[in-house]
């Protein structure tokens, strides 16, 4: 038992120090203008998790990403998707050594009142 309880305190740490290295690396990278093109909710019992794809441009090539958010509760769920519908611009993070490769920071877009889950990837 006691086992089982510091694997999870091992592996919650873990995540977490992946997804400050992961906000960390964005930091340094090059912002964009991009879009919201798809939005989606995923239910886990009395909890749902926004999701949402957006694209964006780099040297006039599109590219496509993808983001999910820290659980709300289901009764949130029209107030997280106006939250989403209502932004007209994401400032999206993009590696410029490989445009595929971007991040969606919470600072970046004010507007979103919703948590970015940097600890899912």
């Amino acid at each position: 038992m006691g086992g089982f309880f510091l694997d999870s305190i091992v592996s919650s740490i873990v995540k977490k120090v992946r997804a400050n290295s992961r906000v960390s690396t964005a930091e340094g990278w090059l912002i964009v203008e991009g879009k919201v093109s798809r939005l989606g909710f995923n239910r886990s019992g009395s909890l749902i998790v926004p999701t949402f794809s957006y694209s964006y441009e780099v040297n006039g090539e599109t590219y496509y990403g993808a983001t999910r958010c820290v659980s709300i509760r289901e009764d949130l769920e029209n107030e997280a998707r106006e939250s989403i519908e209502e932004l007209q611009v994401l400032r999206v993070r993009y590696d410029s050594a490989d445009p595929f490769e971007s991040r969606l920071l919470n600072e970046d877009n004010p507007g979103l009142r919703l948590k970015i889950d940097h600890e899912t990837y």
